[in-house]
């Protein structure tokens, strides 16, 4: 008759072996959440830049249409079809007499630091050299770069009569190019065509 001993080793083996594998089986899948959570911060980042861009390029091209459509006066320092980085109107607005006054307002595109401002005299405090894109000004620390900058504004007269020349009340017709960078790479180009309805008769 054979009588048959525990292995106490094979049996305290067993545990480790299962211990270790279910270790790996733990890493993989925590390593497998890190990356997917990091892929969803990754694409949650680059949708909210492209929404910033978007928001915020519309927004002032927006404005400067309500201002184009009020102008009485519309004029590109450029023949018509040639852009340029300055836009300039004459808005009517009424004094505290009740008169009718034109006053200046201009839209521009500064190169040295990508910026698209304008001046605004049609108020009663006036508003000089004030920053439209980036709207929103954040603290940075040094050498860090803006959230979003403007690679170019173009302002190109389209009027289809006179080409060569402005009317005697300027232009009537204007398209405006937009493009925008975002600090991770991102860029969006948004276009549009402004047309002057406060046309003297």
């Amino acid at each position: 008759m054979k009588i048959c001993r525990r292995q106490p080793g094979l049996i305290a083996g067993a545990p480790l072996i299962q211990m270790a594998f279910t270790v790996f089986i733990a890493g993989i899948a925590i390593t497998g959440m890190v990356v997917a959570y990091s892929g969803g911060m990754e694409m949650w980042k680059k949708s909210t830049e492209q929404m910033v861009l978007y928001n915020e390029g519309s927004s002032a091209l927006a404005l400067i249409d309500r201002f184009v459509r009020r102008a009485g006066f519309l004029t590109v320092k450029s023949y018509a079809g040639h852009p340029n980085s300055m836009l300039e109107l004459e808005v009517p607005v009424r004094t505290p007499r009740n008169e009718l006054d034109y006053r200046l307002v201009q839209f521009y595109f500064l190169g040295f630091d990508k910026t698209l401002r304008w001046n605004d005299l049609t108020g009663p405090q006036g508003v000089f050299n004030q920053k439209l894109l980036p709207m929103v000004t954040y603290r940075q620390q040094n050498q860090e770069e803006p959230y979003l900058t403007v690679r170019y504004v173009k302002f190109t007269p389209i009027d289809p009569i006179r080409p060569n020349d402005p009317t005697t009340n300027g232009y009537t017709l204007v398209k405006i190019d937009l493009v925008l960078d975002a600090l991770r790479g991102d860029s969006l180009h948004l276009s549009s065509v402004a047309c002057r309805r406060n046309i003297p008769g």
